[in-house]
């Protein structure tokens, strides 16, 4: 019901968008090229300031073409990938889900994000791999008129449905069975979105008694046995069932009767409702079944942050070679043992692995941990403490700007950790484990998490640890990464770590 006319709003969104996006991108490459005409710049344009302000508009390139040679000149390459990058840019800004259109002052500043995002990563792609069709003039006219043309499109797309909704013309008439809190909250969703185009037109109750009153300023206009007749004196589009887990069996004979008149059903139960995991219906070996999900079902944008993984960890490793010679170097220098500590961990689904990091405690720091247990500081499986007597000098310098973590960086590569992601709780710790908190082996493990940018050396409760790890599960898009790791960066150069 909501979910298809939802589907269908954000096609229609999408191809909008598009739409405008390319005229833009046709227009701001039609400006460029005719703009200066021969006859203007040979007219009007005299003098060094002017000769500056062609050369910079024109890449240092431009020359007057004839008056008759004038020529439309379109970048297909450069459209291509500025309108993807924009569409890309305003989905994982949330401009094409579920309640976003709702609000003008909220889609427009949905468009001046995607805009800002958009043109940094266009300049960063035509900076690190210098290709020869960025004319700068496109790169910066485009976003001023995408955003103008996005605003203008949105405002008409808005008004445009709301006259439509207002005439009648696309709404759809739904009819309540249940009189419970259920029923009660469909009705109240239904009158908070007017957007989305659905009208209640009456209930169907279980107590006879009832019919003529109202609910939420709904009338009952029948019991369950009545609800044939009910369908054949109003007009009904679709009908909601809402009703208790104990009260499924009594509309199976409702349910078949709005199935033979050829009526659109829902159940809502409340079943669900104290159910974290995510809910879809699915076919399974040609049997219809309800899946649940505790983790986000976003398989591409998953495939989209294990490139992004990828990418980063190559050119970090790349960049700091030499930061991290010097770090192995002092480790060698200033303490006895390996430069490496082999990293026992628990990754996705209880997956065993062996990560890496810079060794920032004494060789037998396993073998000491038992006798500073009663010392620990964090309430649970997991051991800290501030002034551990176990860290190296060198240790605790490398600690405090989490550089003893880069060599996670391999891991990333290899595919056992992630960039962000809640971090991988030891072997010998995953047994003290509670069951709420194995959740957190959902999803693949990460070098930073909410927990590093929001005050670890401040959280002393396991269990707080735990609901930030959870929080990013089921808060999790490509988006969020970005601002831990921003975060993240800020973390590091302050050396707030531990």
């Amino acid at each position: 019901m909501v979910r298809d006319r939802f589907l269908f709003l954000r096609q229609i969104a999408i191809l909008s968008d598009c739409l405008m996006l390319c005229v833009a991108f046709l227009l701001v490459s039609w400006l460029r090229t005719h703009f200066l005409s021969a006859l203007f710049v040979q007219n009007l344009i005299q003098g060094p300031v002017l000769d500056w302000i062609v050369d910079t508009l024109y890449d240092g390139n431009f020359t007057v073409p004839p008056e008759s040679e004038i020529y439309f000149d379109v970048h297909i390459n450069l459209m291509i990938l500025s309108v993807g990058l924009w569409l890309l840019c305003l989905k994982y800004q949330g401009a094409y889900d579920m309640g976003r259109f709702t609000s003008l002052s909220t889609e427009s500043f949905t468009v001046l994000k995607a805009a800002l995002y958009a043109t940094s990563i266009l300049f960063a792609i035509g900076f690190i791999f210098r290709f020869g069709f960025f004319p700068r003039t496109i790169v910066v006219g485009f976003p001023l008129v995408s955003i103008l043309f996005l605003k203008l499109e949105k405002a008409l797309l808005w008004y445009v449905v709301k006259l439509l909704h207002q005439k009648g013309y696309g709404r759809k008439k739904l009819l309540i069975v249940g009189t419970g809190q259920k029923a009660e909250e469909v009705i109240e969703a239904a009158k908070q979105h007017q957007e989305m185009g659905f009208d209640v037109v009456g209930v169907v109750g279980e107590d006879r008694a009832m019919v003529g009153s109202y609910i939420n300023r709904v009338k009952i206009l029948g019991a369950f046995k009545d609800i044939l007749e009910v369908l054949h004196k109003n007009e009904i589009d679709e009908v909601v069932f809402a009703v208790p887990v104990g009260q499924l069996e009594n509309i199976k004979g409702a349910l078949t009767l709005c199935e033979q008149e050829g009526v659109h059903t829902h159940i809502i139960s409340d079943f669900f409702r104290t159910m974290t995991a995510k809910i879809r219906a699915e076919t399974l070996y040609g049997l219809p079944t309800l899946s649940f999900s505790t983790v986000p079902n976003k398989e591409w944008q998953f495939f989209v942050k294990r490139i992004f993984d990828v990418l980063v960890a190559s050119i970090l490793l790349v960049l700091l070679t030499p930061v991290l010679l010097v770090i192995a170097v002092g480790i060698k220098l200033t303490s006895d043992g390996p430069i490496l500590y082999h990293w026992r961990v628990v990754g996705l689904n209880k997956k065993n692995f062996v990560s890496y990091k810079f060794r920032t405690m004494v060789t037998n720091a396993d073998a000491l941990k038992m006798q500073l247990m009663e010392l620990n500081e964090m309430e649970g499986p997991a051991f800290k403490m501030r002034e551990d007597p176990r860290i190296t000098g060198i240790g605790k310098w490398l600690r405090k700007f989490s550089l003893d973590e880069l060599p996670q960086l391999f891991s990333v590569l290899k595919g056992d950790m992630s960039l962000v992601g809640p971090r991988p709780p030891l072997v010998t710790e995953i047994d003290k484990f509670d069951s709420w908190q194995r959740r957190k082996l959902s999803v693949k493990p990460g070098m930073t998490c909410l927990w590093q940018v929001r005050g670890r050396n401040q959280i002393s409760d396991f269990d707080d640890w735990v609901r930030l790890d959870l929080e990013y599960i089921d808060e999790w898009s490509f988006w969020l990464d970005i601002k831990i790791l921003l975060k993240t960066a800020l973390v590091v150069v302050r050396g707030d770590g531990c």
